[in-house]
């Protein structure tokens, strides 16, 4: 047997089935709660502050504005998720990261 604990690999793999299960079932999300949409709307509202008149200034602006933009979505993403594993187990956290995970790619839209 192995002498590490594979938990991680077993929720992904049920992650990535209940995710795939859920597009081919509803199909895309709606644009209201489509996650896309929304990081869209947060970049668009950044791109307008990024701008400079000095090409190395706007640079570094947009560096700037896309690590900020991981930083505010990644992290408390990534947050609820480990706070669902550790405080309500396997299944909160592999229905919730399908759900997410689904808004990252589209079988049935194709």
């Amino acid at each position: 047997m192995f002498a590490f604990d594979l938990s991680w690999f077993t929720d992904s793999l049920f992650i990535f089935a209940l995710a795939f299960l859920i597009d081919l079932a509803l199909g895309e999300y709606p644009d209201r709660i489509h996650p896309t949409i929304g990081i869209g709307k947060l970049i668009l509202f950044l791109k307008k502050r990024a701008k400079h008149p000095n090409p190395r200034v706007e640079k570094a602006n947009g560096v700037l504005m896309a690590l900020a933009i991981m930083l505010i979505v990644a992290v408390p993403v990534g947050a609820l998720l480990l706070w669902l594993r550790f405080s309500f187990g396997s299944i909160p956290y592999i229905i919730v990261g399908a759900i997410l995970f689904k808004a990252t790619f589209a079988i049935r839209g194709m």
